[in-house]
């Protein structure tokens, strides 16, 4: 079931992610039948594989998707054609098989060995007439990832590794992704982070904490950055990262998302489908696969981020705001050499920049 690619790696490096490899089951359940489950309707609760097992006798699944968070945002960059990788831990079994089979239809080179001694770690979902999601997750061999299970050769062509908070959940994840990160930044690649949830940053308060200063990109939502800086004020979290080199992503549910580097902090709105926030850009596509954007045309990064972002206003900064050009109702704080608050103050040349200025597409492309 190990499954590697021949593609020759590319010039940046791969986006490699390490997280839960998980299947989703999806089966559709009316009131009185989630009911007579006796499971609480939109919980998520951890189950054993026996449990499994019982409640799926008494459903129907009718579908079976890869999952876990890290391997979905890993997926759908490979779906925009960026060059990714994956570090993950699946059993040898039909829902392993489900799990690599995606991955390598989707040219994501992920060189697993599959256990025998648990199985493949997976998420039950149950789904009311309402589309309201009950969860029942087993996390079987996901949790099980330890250094022995790092692959020298993935490694080697990775330019930047991606991880997540749940890591930290489990002794052997977090040795392994410590492990392949002092790898990965010691052949001169870039660490990014998401936070992944409010209850793993309170769990992991410190060692987040003490993690800011390593990374290069963080991700996180209101409830996560709250939890770990004390805050949700975007003026109160820059004023808090102003001491980390770290690029930061944090999405503000209706009232959009905030990028802070340094003193740049442009936002963009966010898309709300059916009522819920959602982690996507104004066209709709979420924000970790956008985030992580090849660099801007014509832009030299200089090493130090593995992709450029600049200004949709002056052009002219190395960052570019997620989504693309043509940025229409974006509002920037600041550039990092200068203001560019929509009174186009050009942070390059730190003049004012005419405000019928037009731009070619070449200086405005993706």
């Amino acid at each position: 079931m190990s499954q590697t690619s021949a593609t020759a790696k590319p010039e940046n490096g791969l986006i490699t992610g390490m997280g839960a490899a998980l299947v989703d089951l999806f089966a559709a359940v009316s009131e009185d039948e989630l009911t007579a489950l006796g499971s609480p309707k939109a919980s998520m609760s951890l189950i054993d594989a026996a449990q499994s097992t019982a409640l799926q006798e008494k459903v129907s699944v009718d579908t079976h998707r890869p999952g876990g968070s890290i391997a979905n945002s890993i997926a759908g960059m490979a779906a925009l054609g960026m060059a990714t990788g994956f570090i993950g831990k699946i059993g040898n079994d039909d829902l392993g098989r489900v799990f690599a089979d995606a991955f390598a239809k989707g040219h994501v080179r992920f060189p697993a060995s599959p256990m025998d001694t648990a199985p493949t770690g997976h998420c039950l979902v149950l789904i009311t007439p309402d589309a309201e999601r009950t969860m029942h997750t087993v996390l079987g061999a996901s949790v099980t990832t330890a250094v022995d299970d790092l692959d020298a050769a993935l490694l080697a062509d990775t330019g930047l590794l991606f991880g997540e908070g749940y890591l930290w959940d489990s002794p052997s994840a977090r040795a392994a992704f410590l492990a392949a990160a002092k790898r990965v930044r010691g052949q001169g690649g870039k660490l990014a982070f998401s936070l992944a949830d409010g209850l793993c940053v309170t769990r992991h308060l410190d060692g987040f904490t003490a993690l800011l200063g390593d990374i290069d990109i963080l991700l996180a939502n209101e409830a996560e950055i709250d939890a770990l800086l004390g805050t949700q004020r975007p003026d109160e979290i820059a004023t808090k990262l102003a001491d980390c080199d770290v690029l930061a992503a944090v999405t503000f549910g209706a009232d959009g998302a905030h990028l802070f580097d340094n003193s740049a902090r442009p936002c963009a709105g966010a898309k709300i489908s059916g009522g819920r926030h959602c982690r996507f850009d104004r066209r709709g596509r979420p924000i970790r696969r956008r985030f992580f954007g090849r660099p801007a045309s014509g832009q030299s990064n200089g090493g130090r981020r593995p992709n450029g972002y600049r200004c949709g206003q002056c052009r002219h900064s190395p960052y570019r705001a997620a989504p693309a050009a043509g940025l229409k109702g974006v509002k920037f704080c600041a550039a990092r050499r200068g203001q560019c608050d929509g009174r186009r103050l050009c942070a390059k040349s730190n003049r004012r920049a005419p405000a019928s200025a037009k731009y070619s597409r070449s200086n405005s492309s993706n």
